[in-house]
């Protein structure tokens, strides 16, 4: 018989859980608390359509449309998230049950890995395990994250492998961080745009001066390739993608252009300088930038987009803005050369969102923004808890810990109440519960020699019923 003691592997793994249990049990509860009622909702059509059709993969070798283990994937909701099938048949072969937790559940089950990513990303940039610990915690225990991570969705999927390759970049094993990325470009294509811009930008922070040009030169070939073989694989969904950037869109640009020098009395030359492509794509830009950095966005009244927000309050719980104004103040007392690569997290991050003309919204788009937003607040909640510590009245101290854990403990109530007892009524029509509802009355009435529903989306029910019929063969 060996004992633990003299097993250098089991002393390894349990010198590993030693030194990351805080990580590790704040990524179990991550975990759980995402659980209750995730079938609360029915699922979006992306949700659906990427479910079903790794569930067909799964268990027939072909996607709906019967084409065997394709790289594209037509004619369903979202735009080709190969990977997001291939993980959701992956999952379906270990249940057969088709339901909307089932759906949803490897997405949660994936996107708990963000709080150890999260922290790892900042540790290595900061050295600050501490503030990497407050980072992580912020950014996943947050409404913004909460919500999304909760969904059966390829950005669920996708920001996970985008952060895994950024890791191996910073780590300089370049196959496996190319092999991460392409995963992630094949998935969500908001993030398509955002991909190039983090590995010139990650190649730039992790790599020394006489190596730099060098790094940069294989990246750029990687790049290069990738979106080559975009216009090989799905040419039609990335000429659709290329048409919907700003600098790209040329029906609203020329709208835009045209409606400004119609109401001027400058000279067409003036016109022309001031109303062109350039500057209506800089003032699209600008405007939906402000938008993303808007506290309303941040604080109160969260995404723009109903679906991609939680519609329960801002991205993080309204008191936490406290800590988001300290965090500036901590800024200005002492700034380091990590603060300006974690800080530069939050332009990067809207990249996908400032550059879509295809509706505002950062919710989804722009998450990579809310490492950088976490971290702000991290270093705010640093410096009051430094503040508090030096406070000599104690019943002033305690007075001020009271009144903040009193509002954030107000602050997750009332996040409890608006996202699980008045949400589903709200958004249950965006989240297609009707769909739902005839699918399960068909069902239970199969016997019946003919039922007339009437729908002006024929085809999404099908499929929807599709997907809830358990006596239905999808073969």
């Amino acid at each position: 018989m060996v004992c633990i003691s003299n097993n250098p592997k089991m002393n390894k793994i349990i010198k590993y859980i030693k030194e990351n249990k805080i990580i590790i049990v704040m990524t179990l509860i991550f975990f759980l608390i995402r659980l209750p009622y995730l079938d609360q909702l029915n699922l979006l059509h992306d949700e659906r359509d990427i479910s079903l059709s790794g569930y067909s993969i799964s268990k027939t070798g072909k996607d709906l449309s019967g084409n065997f283990l394709p790289l594209t994937v037509t004619n369903i909701a979202p735009d080709n998230p190969i990977t997001s099938i291939y993980y959701s048949a992956a999952a379906w072969l270990f249940t057969s049950q088709k339901n909307v937790f089932n759906a949803r559940f490897p997405y949660v089950l994936i996107s708990s890995l963000l709080i150890f990513l999260i922290y790892k990303l900042i540790l290595i940039i900061t050295k600050n395990r501490p503030l990497s610990y407050l980072t992580s915690l912020f950014c996943c225990f947050s409404p913004w994250l909460f919500h999304i991570t909760r969904l059966g969705m390829d950005v669920t999927l996708a920001f996970p492998t985008l952060l895994i390759a950024i890791l191996f970049q910073l780590k300089n094993k370049k196959i496996f961080s190319f092999i991460f990325y392409t995963l992630t470009f094949y998935n969500y294509q908001g993030f398509r745009p955002l991909i190039p811009v983090l590995i010139v930008f990650f190649t730039l922070v992790a790599n020394q001066k006489k190596i730099i040009l060098r790094a940069l030169f294989i990246n750029i070939i990687f790049i290069v390739a990738l979106f080559t073989s975009s216009f090989l694989i799905d040419r039609n969904v990335t000429q659709a993608r290329v048409t919907q950037v700003i600098f790209f869109n040329k029906i609203l640009l020329d709208s835009k252009i045209v409606f400004n020098r119609n109401t001027s009395s400058a000279s067409s030359l003036v016109k022309a300088v001031f109303d062109n492509k350039i500057t209506e794509s800089g003032n699209y830009i600008l405007s939906a930038f402000i938008k993303g950095i808007d506290n309303t966005f941040l604080f109160k009244d969260g995404d723009y987009s109903a679906i991609n927000g939680s519609i329960s309050g801002g991205q993080f719980l309204i008191p936490t803005i406290l800590f988001f104004y300290f965090g500036f103040i901590a800024f200005g007392r002492k700034f380091n050369r990590y603060d300006l690569v974690v800080l530069s997290f939050i332009p990067l991050g809207m990249i996908p969102s400032v550059l879509s003309t295809n509706g505002i919204s950062f919710g989804i788009r722009g998450v990579f923004s809310s490492i950088g937003f976490s971290f702000v607040i991290a270093r705010g909640f640093s410096l009051f808890y430094e503040v508090i510590s030096k406070m000599q009245n104690i019943k002033f101290k305690n007075a001020i810990i009271v009144l903040v854990l009193i509002s954030y403990m107000f602050g997750v109530l009332n996040f409890v109440y608006i996202y699980f007892f008045r949400r589903p009524i709200l958004m249950g029509e965006i989240f297609n519960e009707h769909e739902r509802k005839v699918s399960q009355f068909l069902m239970v009435n199969q016997g019946v020699t003919s039922r007339y529903v009437y729908t002006n989306n024929k085809e999404s029910l099908e499929r929807s019923f599709l997907f809830f019929n358990k006596f239905h063969s999808i073969i």
